[in-house]
C-alpha cells in the first residue's frame, strides 16, 4: 500500500512538472566576446521580461515564463529580434565580431528565429543604404520592395501556423512603410520637395485601419506602423521650408488632433524623449503628452525629468564637464571654452545618424574656422569602446576637439543635458551660458547659419 501511494506521490509530481513546464521556454547558448555582462530580454511592450547572467566563458542559461511572442534579446549595444512560445528550447550562438551574421538558433523553435535572422540580414541588404534605396526611381523602387517581401513570404512556408500569421502582418506593416517613406525620402535625396508619385504608384495602406484600437493594444508590429505614419506625419511638416513651427510644437499639435484612446496615449508616450528644454514648445508638448495619458508612473516621471530640463532655458549657466580625456592628450574642462562660442555634439561611434552628420560637421568646422567659436564632440561610448573611439577620429579626419566622456549615457554633462538620444548638439556663449541646449545639427545648414549670425559668431 505504501508503494502504491508513493508510486501515486510521484505520479502526481511528475504531472505537475509537466503542467508548469508549458509555461516557460529555455534559451540556452553562447556568444563569443559578449558586449556584456547580463542578457536582457525585452517584451513587445518594452519591459524586461528576464534578465540572463552570461557566465566568463559567454555561455547562459535560463528560463522565460509566459514566453508567447516576439522579444528583443539585448547584449549591450547589439540586439536581435527572438520569437518564442512556451515549450521552446533554444540554443544561440553569436560571435559579437559579426554579430548579426552569425546568429544560429538549433533546438526547437529554431526554424522561426533562424527565419527572423535571415530576413534581418536581407532586409539589411536592400534598405542598409537609405541613398541607394530611396534614390531608385519609381519603377525600380517598387520592383525592389517587391521582390524583398515576396521572397520573405516565401520563407514562411513550413514554419509554425501561429508563428506565420503574425509574421504576415509584420511584413504587410512593414511593406506599408517603406511604400508610404518613398515620396517624402526620394524628394529630399533628389533635392525636390515638390516631388510627388505617380497615379499608378501602390496605395500604402490599402486593406490597412490606420485606428484599429484593439489591435494597437496586442500587437507590436501594428503599434509601430502606426507610429511610423504618425512621425513620418510630423517629420514632414517640420521639414517643410515654408513651415517655421518647431518640431516638439508640431508634435504637440499632432497629439492634440488624436482622438482620446490607446494610440495617442501609446504614441504621446513615444514622443516624450523629443522634450529636450523648457522653452515654450517643450512646454506645449509636455502639456499635449500628459493631457494624452492616464498612466501616474509615467506623468510622474516625465514631471520629474521636465523640472530638470526647465533649467536649460537660454541664458542659464550651462551645466560642465571637468577633465574629459582630449583625444590629442590631456584633459580639457568646460572652464578651457570660455572667452568663445562653443558648439558642442554629443554622440558615440555606434551611432548611425551621428556618423552621418560628420560630412557636414567638417564643412561648417571649415565655414567657421577663422571666427570667434570652438567646435567639441563628446563621445558617450563605453569604456571597452575608447579604441574603437580613437581609431574612428583617426579614420574620418576628424579636425575639431575630441573629448571621451567618463561614464558614457551616465556621464555628468549628458544627464544635466538631458540628453536621451544622440546626436545632440548645444551651443553656448563664451561665458557659459545657455544660448541653445538643442540646436540644429550641422547638416540644417541654413538654422546654423542663423542661429550663429543672430547670436555674434564673427
Amino acid at each position: 500500500m505504501k508503494k502504491v501511494l508513493l508510486l501515486s506521490f510521484i505520479a502526481a509530481l511528475l504531472i505537475g512538472c509537466a503542467q508548469t513546464g508549458s509555461n516557460f521556454a529555455l534559451l540556452s547558448g553562447k556568444i563569443t566576446e559578449p558586449n556584456s555582462q547580463k542578457l536582457h530580454i525585452i517584451d513587445d511592450s518594452g519591459n524586461v521580461a528576464r534578465e540572463i547572467t552570461v557566465k566568463e566563458d559567454g555561455t547562459f542559461h535560463d528560463t522565460i515564463f509566459n514566453a508567447n511572442g516576439f522579444f528583443t534579446i539585448n547584449d549591450g549595444k547589439e540586439s536581435t529580434t527572438l520569437y518564442l512560445e512556451n515549450g521552446y528550447n533554444l540554443s544561440l550562438s553569436i560571435d559579437t565580431k559579426q554579430f548579426d551574421e552569425t546568429i544560429v538558433f538549433e533546438g526547437k523553435g529554431a526554424e522561426a528565429n533562424n527565419y527572423l535572422a535571415q530576413k534581418f540580414l536581407e532586409n539589411d541588404q536592400v534598405t542598409g543604404n537609405y541613398q541607394d534605396l530611396y534614390g531608385l526611381d519609381e519603377k525600380q523602387f517598387i520592383e525592389k520592395t517587391s521582390t524583398l517581401y515576396a521572397g520573405l513570404e516565401k520563407k514562411l512556408k513550413g514554419l509554425p501556423e501561429k508563428f506565420v500569421e503574425m509574421e504576415r502582418k509584420n511584413l504587410q506593416y512593414g511593406k506599408a512603410n517603406m511604400l508610404a517613406s518613398y515620396e517624402r525620402s526620394h524628394g529630399l535625396i533628389i533635392k525636390d520637395n515638390s516631388f510627388k508619385v505617380s497615379d499608378n504608384f501602390p496605395d500604402p495602406y490599402e486593406g490597412i485601419s490606420l485606428n484599429d484600437e484593439e489591435e494597437y493594444r496586442k500587437d507590436k508590429s501594428y503599434r509601430d506602423f502606426v507610429q511610423n505614419i504618425f512621425f513620418a506625419k510630423i517629420i514632414t511638416k517640420a521639414q517643410n521650408s515654408a513651415n517655421t513651427v518647431s518640431f516638439a510644437r508640431s508634435m504637440s499639435d499632432g497629439l492634440n488632433e488624436m482622438p482620446a484612446g490607446a494610440i495617442r496615449e501609446g504614441i504621446a508616450k513615444e514622443t516624450a524623449y523629443i522634450i529636450s528644454s523648457g522653452d515654450a514648445d517643450n512646454e506645449a508638448l509636455y502639456k499635449s503628452i500628459m493631457e494624452s495619458t492616464s498612466d501616474e508612473d509615467f506623468k510622474n516621471e516625465l514631471t520629474k525629468r521636465m523640472e530638470g530640463l526647465r533649467a536649460l532655458k537660454k541664458g542659464a549657466d550651462s551645466p560642465i564637464f571637468v577633465n574629459y580625456e582630449n583625444y590629442n592628450g590631456g584633459t580639457t574642462s568646460m572652464s578651457d571654452l570660455k572667452g568663445r562660442f562653443a558648439y558642442i555634439d554629443v554622440w558615440a561611434t555606434w551611432c548611425g545618424p551621428c556618423l552621418n552628420e560628420i560630412p557636414a560637421f567638417k564643412e561648417l568646422v571649415e565655414k567657421y574656422k577663422d571666427k570667434n567659436i570652438t567646435f567639441v564632440s563628446i563621445s558617450i561610448d563605453e569604456q571597452k569602446d575608447k579604441e574603437t573611439w580613437r581609431q574612428m577620429i583617426k579614420d574620418k579626419e576628424t579636425n575639431w576637439m575630441q573629448l571621451f566622456a567618463e561614464a558614457d549615457w551616465n556621464s555628468s554633462f549628458a544627464k544635466d543635458y538631458g540628453v536621451n538620444s544622440i546626436p545632440r548638439f548645444i551651443f553656448i556663449d563664451p561665458e557659459g551660458k545657455i544660448v541653445v541646449a538643442n540646436a540644429p545639427r550641422p547638416s540644417q545648414k541654413e538654422e546654423i547659419d542663423k542661429l550663429f549670425s543672430e547670436s555674434g559668431v564673427k
